[in-house]
């Protein structure tokens, strides 16, 4: 029988460890405790350097790299605003069960007509939901 019963990719594994060291106050505070350190350590070791200080060509570099990003973030943030707005809200008879929306036994349906024409009470509500629908 093998080890492991259910294979789990390192991305799942990668964030259920972020889950659970995020969920303790205590651990996350250590770690964006260490996460300044680093950053403070490669500011003082010239790893980053700020934009005054970079030639021209590492400065057009970066701010190319700022623009394609925040371009990214922008579509992100603009696809999902549009994918939230245009969800519209369930109503009542939505949340409700798909048995209780079968006909009721009250309500009679009418007997099919033997006649060549077409129902007056069938093309008129077929034009009511044409209607409803623009």
């Amino acid at each position: 029988m093998p080890r492991h019963q259910s294979t789990v990719s390192p991305a799942e594994k990668q964030r259920l460890y972020r889950a659970r060291r995020d969920a303790d106050p205590v651990r996350r505070a250590k770690y964006l405790q260490s996460e300044q350190n680093a950053w403070v350590h490669r500011r003082e070791k010239g790893k980053w350097l700020p934009m005054d200080q970079l030639s021209a060509r590492s400065q057009r570099s970066r701010k190319r790299k700022n623009c394609e990003a925040q371009e990214r973030y922008r579509k992100k943030r603009k696809l999902n605003e549009t994918v939230t707005s245009t969800i519209p809200p369930q109503t009542p008879s939505a949340m409700t069960s798909p048995a209780s929306l079968a006909t009721p036994p009250s309500v009679s349906t009418p007997a099919p007509s033997t006649s060549a024409q077409p129902s007056t009470s069938h093309s008129a509500s077929s034009t009511h939901i044409s209607r409803s629908v623009m």
